[in-house]
């Protein structure tokens, strides 16, 4: 466990539950309030003095997470059950795990941090909720902790940008994911094929395997509401950024690069795709026609590779590896999911809180969720997020040896994606209007550029609110290519597993 530097920190206040609501009830009720109670409405109650009470000898922490990582609720695929453990090992302290989808995270936490009342000790945190919320979370040193320097240097600059914000740690991350291209490994060697290293063999393949609807070449969700994260890699693929390094860090969707992202995306999604795939959000659906062999490649995080370990799989091997640019612009290019737990304000028991904190990013938790992923999205299990966690010898082991050497890979590449306060806004104008560009209502050209106004009045209102600086964790992630590279020779793989960095 980390030391306190001192033993001073808050207290704890009281619950204004409703008597006659249960928890979950309750919880549920909050997640329909108005997002507009947000931006004043708990001034007030943060702004009063928290009243610390004797420790019970029985303490309850409730624990806040998302369902589409089960492992952190006890349903991992493999049987072990972190929260069950800690109670095991901590006899005082009992865990009340509460769930809720990933897409309904944001509205709850606001609603909640807007009434200003008690409801989670540990809640789930990434790095668009901190800064837009950044005030209803708990600074490690106001609690009296500083992370030590070797731990710092340990967790993937990604990841800190889950839990760090403008000089103060909230919490620590749990998880660390990017997305690679898979591939259908027999098909591609049935026709001959090598795994694409640029954008173009990318394309050359699709054309060479397409066979709809038995098989589409190609497989990801275009849906509103995770249409981002795959703009991203081609925004990355073809050189560009998502901000400008100015002092607002203006966002810049109609930029040439991001442009043509969208001319790449419409290609691909109406020459090699599903059509039904833009009324699928992420990978939810798709990973199960992954699974029974309806795609060829598929971009996405790597765990539907686990589809080899299925005896009913379709997919028998898979070929799984870099994100290919744009050739002469970039090798690769990927977007970064983190996530992490952090301590809310009006925590109850906030030293217990950062003890469970730390033991879900040791060293054994999060090296078992790693072991836990599967093709399902209910065990969407990433990598570990500290860099001395990736040679474990237990993931050594293939198949996850594949996944963790092509998620260090794409470590070298830029992989942003952008949280800022207004994040979620940014997001919804965007995706808007590429799904404008995929359903052929404007042209790629003018629908960023139609984002362009909506992203500048975003922009305005941020900065008034929060200013700039908002941290870019490329720039740090460039300092650990070497260790990347040390990793990687680490980590042993059959021949055909090895493809060009």
């Amino acid at each position: 466990m980390l030391d306190k530097k001192s033993s001073k920190g808050k207290g704890d206040v009281d619950r204004f539950d409703p008597p006659s609501q249960s928890k979950r009830d309750y919880l549920k009720t909050l997640g329909t309030l108005g997002l507009g109670l947000v931006v004043g409405g708990a001034i007030g109650w943060f702004s009063r003095e928290l009243v610390p009470k004797p420790a019970p000898s029985k303490i309850e922490l409730n624990f806040y997470t998302t369902g589409h990582s089960g492992f952190y609720y006890d349903v991992g695929r493999l049987g072990w059950k972190p929260i069950a453990r800690y109670m095991e090992q901590n006899p005082n302290v009992k865990i009340n795990v509460l769930v809720d989808s990933f897409f309904n995270v944001y509205t709850k936490e606001a609603a909640v941090f807007a009434a200003g009342v008690y409801a989670w000790d540990v809640a789930y945190l990434w790095g668009a909720i901190l800064a837009e919320f950044y005030k209803y979370w708990t600074p490690l040193d106001e609690i009296g902790v500083e992370l030590p320097s070797e731990v710092q240097d340990d967790i993937v600059p990604y990841c800190k940008n889950a839990v760090w914000y403008k000089g103060h740690w909230y919490g620590l991350p749990r998880m660390l994911e990017l997305f690679n291209l898979m591939a259908d490994a027999d098909v591609l060697n049935a026709k001959g094929l090598p795994f694409p290293t640029t954008y173009e063999e990318f394309l050359e393949c699709c054309e060479e395997v397409h066979d709809p609807p038995r098989r589409y070449a190609f497989g990801i969700g275009l849906k509103e509401g995770y249409l981002l994260p795959p703009y991203l890699c081609f925004l990355h693929g073809n050189g560009g950024s998502l901000w400008k390094d100015d002092a607002m860090q203006t966002v810049i969707p109609d930029s040439p690069e991001s442009i043509k992202a969208v001319e790449d995306m419409v290609y691909l999604y109406e020459n090699y795709m599903d059509p039904a795939a833009i009324e699928k959000i992420a990978f939810v659906e798709c990973s199960t026609e992954w699974h029974q062999g309806k795609y060829v490649f598929a971009l996405y995080y790597p765990w539907p590779t686990m589809a080899v370990t299925d005896p009913e799989s379709k997919v028998k091997k898979v070929y799984v590896w870099l994100w290919p640019g744009k050739k002469g612009v970039t090798r690769s290019a990927s977007q970064v999911a983190c996530e992490g737990y952090g301590i809310p304000k009006t925590a109850r028991y906030k030293e217990e809180a950062w003890k469970f904190i730390q033991y879900l990013n040791s060293q054994e938790v999060q090296v078992q969720m790693a072991l836990n992923m599967w093709w399902k999205q209910e065990n969407e299990e990433p990598v570990p997020t500290r860099w001395s966690y990736f040679t474990d010898d237990r993931l050594k082991q293939y198949p996850y040896n594949i996944i963790v050497r092509a998620q260090l890979a794409a470590l070298k590449y830029k992989a942003n994606r952008y949280e800022r306060p207004h994040y979620m806004a940014y997001c919804a104008a965007i995706e808007a209007e590429i799904m404008n560009a995929l359903t052929k209502k404007k042209t790629p050209e003018d629908a960023m550029k139609d984002a362009r106004e909506k992203c500048d009045e975003i922009l305005q209102k941020e900065y008034e609110l929060y200013g700039g600086g908002f941290y870019n964790p490329w720039p740090d992630m460039q300092k650990y290519k070497s260790k990347i590279d040390e990793l990687l020779n680490q980590i042993p793989v059959e021949e055909e597993y090895i493809f060009p960095e």
